[in-house]
């Protein structure tokens, strides 16, 4: 089953980004939708608005913007945390 991912900046290794669509995943980086640079607030939003599961090493930040949703009664459509 493929999955739509968005790849944070700190996530971008050209291997892990080439496996994974070598796995037939629906793989968008944040340099490809020009949002290196930017708020993470901004990352997630556009990973939400492009119904992507954000892949992040950077799991602290994410993790509070998630909680905030929680706390508000709104979905995404996901994060897979790398520790």
């Amino acid at each position: 089953m493929a999955v739509r991912l968005l790849v944070d900046e700190c996530s971008e290794a050209r291997m892990l980004v080439q496996m994974l669509r070598d796995a037939q995943h629906d793989v968008r980086t944040v340099s490809e939708a020009g949002l290196r640079s930017v708020p993470d607030a901004d990352v997630f939003a556009a990973a939400i608005a492009d119904n992507r599961i954000l892949l992040t090493h950077n799991p602290a930040d994410f993790i509070e913007l998630h909680e905030a949703r929680v706390a508000q009664n709104l979905t995404h459509p996901g994060l897979f945390l790398v520790h």
